[in-house]
């Protein structure tokens, strides 16, 4: 998320924390055996610099929902402005608009592919199929038709978004939708995001496994050049193993070349951890010398404290200095400003930011154009990020 988040916080926490601080004071979210310390993987953030193609392709070919809280409010209705944030299910795309202020690269694009439950693949193809002609020119197109083999296969459809991001739709029943929480929006037809996958060099999925495990407390597998984490009760996180990847080049002093947020593949995910295992896993990080400080979100996560921090380095915990893999992890409490946890039923904020409209602000006024590519420019000239000092850390 990018330039509203600031001000947009305040206004979630003035028009409807009161409620959420209530309830999550009064509720535990605790890990299990089964589950492990991660709750949640509940946003993928992936920048992009064409939001009307982005919003026709999820909204109108995935039936993703838009989530109020990222907006202008003009005339009774809230419109798209610098950021997107996209409800599937309980998960999440947020897609900060490189043409309209954010940072980093034009468009984010996973090195790796996006599993989406839907709850019919030929409604999925009709949808996918009507937006096409609005698509043309973009890396839109259908992949891949997989038919059910056995029962250990299910039948999938492959497509590539319009930046060129794969995602992988199965078909669900209902109940597969994770109902432990909500985001406020409607309901999406999208039933949510089940599997994330993640591309890593050769003999780096046993030393992922066990950062996984040592950092976080996470419940992880291992198969032969496959790590799998458990990211809630019927979600995960998997990484396989690509003959032609390379690990991280690293320069004369031993740390890893600078610049991952300004890669195509510099996105980040996001993982809620259990009461009780975000301030241990924070620590442990902190000790290794893996907490990482985004320039992206530089004032964003000073505003957050310690209900959030970032890291990305993967590495083996018996040499956390040999890093395996970069991938930014945003990782947060169930307390956080903009946490689903503790709606246990569908909301929408106050009017009229219950309101959606898939259309950016300029389409109906000019109040709030800005010069953009300077608000970049500003943007991109921060070089470092903020991580949480020692005495926040040890609070």
């Amino acid at each position: 998320a990018e330039s509203l988040i600031k001000s947009r916080c305040a206004d979630i926490l003035f028009a409807s924390s009161s409620v959420l601080v209530r309830r999550t004071s009064a509720m535990a979210f605790s890990t299990g055996a089964d589950v492990g310390s991660i709750l949640l993987l509940e946003h993928i953030n992936l920048n992009t610099d064409n939001p009307e193609a982005s919003l026709t392709f999820f909204l109108d070919g995935l039936g993703l929902a838009q989530d109020p809280r990222m907006g202008e409010s003009v005339d009774g209705k809230v419109y798209v402005n610098t950021t997107i944030w996209l409800n599937a299910g309980l998960q999440q795309l947020h897609m900060p608009i490189t043409t309209r202020g954010a940072s980093g690269p034009a468009t984010n694009v996973l090195n790796g592919r996006i599993h989406l439950d839907v709850p019919s693949l030929l409604e999925a193809r009709a949808r996918l199929a009507a937006v096409a002609p609005a698509l043309v020119g973009t890396k839109f197109a259908i992949m891949q038709e997989r038919e059910q083999a056995d029962a250990d296969e299910r039948e999938s459809v492959t497509v590539s978004d319009p930046a060129g991001n794969l995602f992988v739709l199965h078909e669900r029943e209902q109940v597969s939708r994770d109902t432990r929480c909500y985001h406020p929006g409607e309901p999406s037809w999208c039933l949510g995001i089940p599997l994330v996958e993640v591309a890593c060099p050769p003999n780096t999925t046993p030393g992922i496994a066990r950062y996984y495990q040592h950092y976080f407390g996470a419940r992880t597998s291992l198969e032969t050049g496959v790590a799998t984490v458990a990211t809630g009760p019927s979600q995960r996180l998997r990484f396989y193993e690509d003959p032609q990847l390379e690990r991280p080049a690293v320069g004369a002093d031993g740390r890893v070349a600078p610049g991952y947020h300004q890669q195509q593949h510099g996105l980040h995910v996001c993982v809620y951890l259990a009461d009780g295992t975000h301030a241990p896993a924070l620590k442990r990080l902190s000790k290794d010398g893996l907490l990482w400080g985004n320039p992206r979100y530089r004032d964003l996560d000073h505003s957050l404290g310690t209900t959030q921090f970032r890291c990305k380095d993967l590495v083996d915990p018996s040499e956390p200095a040999a890093v395996l893999l970069e991938l930014e992890h945003e990782v947060r409490t169930t307390t956080h400003a903009t946490s689903p946890f503790g709606h246990a039923r569908p909301h929408a904020l106050p009017a009229p930011r219950a309101l959606t409209v898939p259309k950016l602000v300029s389409t109906v006024t000019d109040a709030y154009e800005k010069d953009f590519a300077a608000i970049r420019a500003a943007k991109e000239a921060i070089r470092e990020g903020w991580v949480p000092g020692m005495g926040q850390i040890l609070a």
